[in-house]
């Protein structure tokens, strides 16, 4: 039976319901695009002020280019790249199967939202492809792979997300065999432990060289493919590594387990999680088995520049610590002039201006004058092999990176001597930079 489009308005609030109970629209815990990095990628990497910024950063970047050469380095020398040769998958038997092309409807029945899920390349509002709002009811025969509303269209009884869009699928056994493309896992936007689906597989610690070396539904990232835990669970043998630092932006991603701390010393790394030291600088794998932690007792005397960072006006020998396009500069009227090889524990804007590889700043603890407590060239160390001097020791830092770091009293009462409002005064209390103590916000 075909109805047109005057008769279809009185169905339409209950298509609205049944589309939203699909979550075709308005899904809470799906993600209705493929993985994207978020924000401004034209901020520096490991730009300590910047990363502040980024969190109310919203826009997206969708161009899947562009997001490769963001997270993984240009080719070239230092940066080579050679894929691993995988071996033929034998299919014969397989249960969970890729469709052979992408499985459009026809005119009269369910789309999601998508031009690309209808033969005539049109979807309407109203979730149903064509112009002429015709809606056929009682649509039960939908193939494997056919854009959905909900489970009875599908002939297959599911009508499952598919981390892009819903599509008809089936549901399988542990152990059934996939055809290299779709594998038998559970269901990652459920907390089931029994309900397994016929899915993409996401290849999980495969290795890459670009964004198309992944499946669309994995990203890229340090040669590797990853794909999101924002929302869903992660693959068998990965794990869900919460803000992760992709493109200076904070990613939840899941990583092969194999590859955590893998590397070793002097190896080519492009993040942290994948050195067995915990640190990859400069595309290397650092050595900090010979580091210990040492540093001064109090904030330093600086003497710094015009261009060079600062925390606060007595840091520069102009006596003025402005900011400048979100940096903070001593200045006179020259702009940042960048800075190279800065020795621990004095004032950074950036990851490479630092000799350890490191700007650190407390983790947006505010200080008593309104800005943020000082963003400081930190050593990197590995916990439970870096020494302390007694003023600083190993300790992790508002990401999880262990750094040396001043020791933590947190006892400081209301004009206690201090450096850190994190480390030295009581809750409620913050360190007036400038006196150099514990005060009331």
């Amino acid at each position: 039976m075909n109805m047109r489009t005057s008769d279809y308005k009185a169905l339409l609030s209950l298509a609205l319901i049944i589309g939203l109970m699909a979550g075709c629209r308005d899904e809470p815990k799906s993600p209705k695009e493929p993985l994207k990095v978020t924000g401004d990628d034209t901020k520096k990497p490991g730009d300590a002020r910047s990363d502040i910024d980024a969190q109310s950063d919203t826009d997206a970047k969708s161009d899947s280019d562009t997001r490769t050469d963001i997270i993984n380095p240009p080719p070239g020398p230092g940066n080579e790249c050679t894929l691993d040769e995988e071996p033929p998958v034998d299919t014969t038997g397989a249960i969970c199967k890729a469709p052979a092309a992408p499985v459009k409807n026809p005119d009269g029945y369910p789309c999601c939202g998508r031009n690309d899920d209808c033969i005539s390349g049109f979807c309407q509002d109203i979730w149903v492809c064509g112009k002429n709002g015709e809606y056929e009811e009682n649509v039960t025969d939908l193939e494997l792979h056919a854009p959905c509303l909900y489970d009875a269209q599908c002939a297959s009884g599911r009508c499952w997300y598919g981390r892009e869009v819903y599509r008809c699928a089936t549901t399988c056994q542990p152990g059934d065999k996939g055809d290299g493309q779709y594998y038998c896992a559970l269901n990652p936007y459920s907390d089931s432990t029994t309900d397994y689906i016929c899915q993409p597989d996401p290849k999980v610690g495969k290795k890459c060289c670009q964004q198309s070396d992944c499946p669309a539904e994995s990203l890229c990232y340090s040669q590797y493919c990853v794909t999101s835990c924002e929302y869903t669970n992660c693959p068998s043998g990965s794990k869900c590594y919460k803000d992760v630092r992709v493109a200076n932006k904070s990613m939840d991603i899941c990583i092969a387990d194999e590859l955590i701390g893998s590397l070793p010393a002097g190896a080519q790394c492009f993040n942290d999680l994948f050195c067995q030291s915990g640190h990859c600088f400069n595309q290397k794998c650092q050595d900090l088995s010979q580091v210990n932690c040492s540093g001064p007792a109090d904030y330093p005397d600086l003497d710094q520049p015009d261009g060079y960072p600062c925390n606060f006006d007595q840091d520069c020998h102009s006596g003025k610590c402005s900011i400048e396009n979100n940096d903070f500069v001593c200045t006179s009227g020259d702009s940042y002039q960048g800075a190279t090889n800065l020795p621990n524990n004095v004032p950074c804007l950036m990851n490479e201006e630092c000799a350890s590889g490191y700007c650190w700043y407390n983790g947006g603890k505010m200080a008593a004058d309104g800005i943020f407590d000082a963003s400081l060239c930190a050593q990197p160390c590995m916990p439970g092999v870096a020494k302390s001097d007694g003023n600083f020791a190993c300790q992790q830092d508002y990401f999880g990176k262990y750094l040396c770091l001043p020791v933590r009293t947190n006892n400081g009462g209301k004009g206690t001597p201090c450096l850190f409002t994190e480390f030295d005064c009581q809750e409620g209390l913050v360190c007036d930079r400038v006196e150099k103590v514990c005060k009331g916000m």
